[in-house]
């Protein structure tokens, strides 16, 4: 992510929260009804924003969870390491 991106983000979800949260006020009981609405109008405002976002080439549209990618393939994982202490020897 850029830093363009990140402060597009930035400025997005603050914008996107403090409005959901005056629309949310005025329709919705305190607790957690107030907290999903704003949630959810937050998300129906961030996901185009973002999308857009990653067309523009501000962020990459890439998420990775869990095992790298080398490794899931059956090759070596750089972040894992190579078994050896750094000094030749196995750990």
């Amino acid at each position: 992510m850029t830093s363009r991106g990140f402060l597009f983000l930035l400025v997005v979800t603050v914008a996107a929260i403090t409005v959901a949260s005056q629309i949310a006020e005025r329709f919705t009981a305190p607790g957690l009804e107030r907290t999903l609405a704003v949630a959810v109008l937050t998300a129906l405002v961030l996901m185009p924003a973002a999308r857009w976002a990653e067309r523009r080439g501000w962020i990459k549209g890439e998420l990775q969870l869990g095992r790298s990618r080398a490794a899931a393939a059956g090759g070596t994982d750089p972040a894992a390491g190579t078994g050896q202490d750094g000094k030749g020897g196995a750990r």
